[in-house]
C-alpha cells in the first residue's frame, strides 16, 4: 500500500495538520539524479520557512534580566509563504532523458510542497509517465508543539538562553530540538544613555532540529529491499544575529530589531531504494541553505509575573511569532 506523508509536515513540523500529499518517493520514477534535483525545488521552502521558524521568538525586549532573574517562555512562530515560493519551473533543460509528456513545451509551473493543492505536470522519462506531486494548499508554517524556552541574567548585563525539546516519538516519525542564545546589553558602554526607558541589546541565537519520518518504498516487490530500514533524515540548524531596541512604558513594551537569519538544512532518504533497474543505496543527500535579512517589531504586556507578546518580522520570508512568559525579571 503506498504510503503517504502527512503535512505540516510530519516531518518538519510534528504536523498540527491533516492534510496529505502522494509520497515524494514517487519522484524516483524520474531516476535517481532527476528525483534529487525535483526533490530540492519541491521541498526548498519548507526548508527555508523552517529555519526562519527557528530563528524567530528569541526575545520580546531589548533589556537583558539582572543577575539571577529568569523567565520561562512558550513561543509559536509561525512563517508566511509568498507566492514566489509557491511553485517552480520546470525545464526539461536541466534533467536527464525526462521531459513534459504530451505536449510541445519544454517548460511548466509546479506546485512546490506550499503551492496548490493539485498535480503538477505529466512528466515522461524513458517511457514511464507520472505527474509532478502536488501542494497542500496552505501556505504557512508553524512550529508547534509550542517552543519552550528558558532565560536567565548572568553578570554584565549579560542572558542566556536555551531551548530544548526531548524526542517525541509516534509511530513513523520522530523529532527533537535544542538550542541555546546569549543577549548582551549595549547601554553600559554609553553611560549619557543609560538611564533612559530604553534598551539596546545584541542577541546571538544557535538551534538545531532534527526528525526522522519512515518511508515504504518498494513498488516492484524486490525481495532484496528491507523497507523497515527506509526513512527520510533530516537535520536541520539556524543562526541569528539580532540588534533590538525596546522602550519601556508602564505594563507595556514595545521593542524591535535588524536580523540576519541562516539556516542549513539537509535531507537524506536513508536505506535501499529499486529505482528503474537498480537498487540505490541512500540515493537523494539534499543540501538547502538560506541566509536573509529581516526587520522586527513587537509589543509585550507584563502583569506581575506574566507577560504576552506579540511580534512579526518582515524578510523574505516573513513571520509572526506569540506566546506567553512566566518569572521573575523587569
Amino acid at each position: 500500500m503506498k504510503k503517504r506523508i502527512t503535512i505540516l509536515l510530519a516531518i518538519f513540523s510534528i504536523g498540527s495538520f491533516s492534510y496529505s500529499q502522494e509520497d515524494i518517493t514517487e519522484l524516483f520514477k524520474a531516476g535517481t539524479s532527476n528525483a534529487e534535483k525535483l526533490m530540492h525545488y519541491y521541498a526548498e521552502p519548507l526548508a527555508h520557512s523552517l529555519g526562519n521558524n527557528m530563528n524567530s521568538g528569541w526575545y520580546n525586549t531589548g533589556r537583558a534580566h539582572g543577575l539571577g532573574r529568569f523567565d520561562i517562555r512558550f513561543a509559536t512562530p509561525i512563517t508566511f509563504v509568498s507566492t514566489d515560493y509557491q511553485d517552480f519551473l520546470f525545464d526539461e533543460s536541466e534533467y536527464e532523458n525526462l521531459s513534459l509528456a504530451n505536449t510541445d513545451k519544454t517548460t511548466a509551473k509546479s506546485p512546490t510542497i506550499f503551492g496548490d493543492n493539485k498535480e503538477g505536470p505529466l512528466l515522461d522519462f524513458n517511457g514511464t509517465e507520472f505527474e509532478l506531486p502536488p501542494g497542500t494548499g496552505i501556505s504557512f508554517l508553524p512550529l508547534v508543539p509550542l517552543v519552550l524556552q528558558g532565560n536567565v541574567g548572568l553578570v554584565k548585563d549579560t542572558e542566556l538562553k536555551f531551548r530544548y525539546m526531548p524526542e517525541v516519538t509516534t509511530r513513523d516519525f520522530s523529532t527533537s530540538m535544542y538550542g541555546f542564545g546569549l543577549k548582551h546589553g549595549l547601554l553600559q558602554y554609553i553611560p549619557v544613555l543609560e538611564h533612559l526607558p530604553m534598551d539596546i541589546s545584541i542577541i546571538g541565537t544557535y538551534t538545531n532540529l532534527g526528525a526522522s519520518y519512515s518511508l515504504d518504498y518498494n513498488p516492484q516487490n524486490n525481495p532484496d529491499i528491507d523497507t523497515h530500514n527506509q526513512k527520510l533524515d533530516l537535520s536541520a540548524s539556524a543562526y541569528s544575529v539580532n540588534l533590538v531596541s525596546s522602550v519601556r512604558l508602564p505594563i507595556v513594551t514595545i521593542y524591535g530589531g535588524l536580523r540576519y537569519m541562516y539556516s542549513d538544512l539537509n535531507l537524506v532518504t536513508v536505506g535501499d531504494y529499486q529505482i528503474g533497474l537498480d537498487v540505490i543505496k541512500d540515493p537523494v543527500d539534499i543540501n538547502m541553505d538560506n541566509g536573509q535579512f529581516g526587520v522586527n517589531i513587537g509589543t509585550r504586556v507584563k502583569v506581575g509575573f506574566i507577560s504576552f507578546f506579540v511580534d512579526g518580522t518582515i524578510s523574505n520570508y516573513s513571520s509572526i511569532t506569540g506566546g506567553v512568559s512566566l518569572g521573575f525579571h523587569r
